[in-house]
């Protein structure tokens, strides 16, 4: 169920902020092609890096209320899960035209491209944590519901963070050390504004992992992109991911994220089937407030903390169904 010949079928790929304890869980009970794949990316983190990642998701007694942000974890397991829902929907004949990506859904996104090996990204995601701890101070990140212009004009934000990711008109992600995270979120609530810590240890998409870049382009040197049998779009360089594309890795870390440009690029080429397969469903949302008017795009949704992957499955496959 390819859109080729009506709107082309788009797979979304979130980043960090997106994971929960449980994401997925009723795939993984209920559908054989989630759980393989699942269960062979716990295998390889188990024998490589000791890490017991679905023993960690799926712990018992662990829901929304507990915070996750062991990035050890959480970053192989919001990777594993974009990619297992991907093989998913390919299973169920729903394979994608273009896929576009944000942040460290990037590797996701070029893993179901072709562009990259998933042992290849597997092993990439799951070292990137120990680098940032070993060379970056502790950070946090903040989104805010609310335009970024706010951040521009506001002394105490624009001197103490950076301005990581501009996700819509009315909605920014922020970066800054630790330290500051208080008197940052101590102003968001003078000026009333919707906001949320996401479950980060680092300020990623910001000067404050600078310290990380030599080590991390070490890291990154000898891994050769391919070509893929779909194109790649990238929020952190705005542009389509190629496999000669300069700094490609440190860049998705580094460069603020730009969710409505990407939307607007898909846009441009006559509007999109648009699937998220973040673990939160965040992205289907904001690419909803990205869409011009009269779009005749569509976006679903299909995980979320309240949602039934299996039923949202089902009803995607039927949405995609030739009459």
């Amino acid at each position: 169920m390819s859109g080729s010949g009506t709107l082309p079928v788009t797979f979304l790929f979130g980043g960090q902020g997106s994971q929960y304890y449980q994401m997925g869980a009723e795939l993984f009970r209920g559908h054989p092609i989630f759980a393989q794949w699942m269960s062979w990316g716990d295998r390889f983190l188990r024998e490589n890096f000791g890490r017991p990642v679905l023993e960690t998701i799926y712990a018992p007694g662990r829901g929304l209320g507990d915070v996750f942000d062991a990035l050890p974890i959480t970053h192989p397991a919001i990777f594993l899960t974009e990619v297992a829902l991907a093989r998913t929907l390919e299973h169920h004949g729903i394979v994608p035209d273009q896929v576009a990506g944000v942040s460290l859904g990037e590797f996701a996104a070029m893993v179901v491209a072709g562009m990259m090996p998933l042992e290849t990204a597997l092993d990439l995601v799951a070292r990137q944590p120990a680098l940032y701890a070993r060379h970056c101070a502790p950070g946090g990140m903040v989104a805010v519901l609310a335009s970024p212009d706010i951040w521009r004009s506001n002394p105490i934000l624009s001197s103490r963070s950076e301005l990581a990711g501009v996700t819509s008109d009315e909605h920014f992600v922020l970066s800054a050390e630790a330290k500051a995270m208080p008197a940052i979120t101590m102003e968001l609530d003078r000026l009333h504004l919707p906001y949320q810590a996401l479950p980060v240890p680092f300020a990623f998409h910001s000067r404050w992992i600078e310290p990380a870049a030599a080590a991390s382009r070490a890291m990154t040197a000898e891994i050769r992109l391919e070509a893929g049998h779909c194109p790649c779009h990238s929020a952190s360089l705005q542009d389509w991911a190629m496999p000669d594309t300069p700094d490609l890795f440190w860049r998705i870390a580094r460069s603020q994220m730009h969710v409505g440009p990407m939307v607007r690029t898909l846009e441009g080429r006559g509007g999109a089937i648009y699937i998220d397969l973040s673990p939160s469903g965040t992205l289907a949302t904001l690419t909803r407030l990205c869409l011009p008017p009269g779009s005749p795009s569509q976006v679903f949704t299909i995980l979320s903390p309240f949602a039934s992957g299996l039923k949202s499955i089902e009803r995607l496959a039927a949405a995609l169904r030739p009459v």
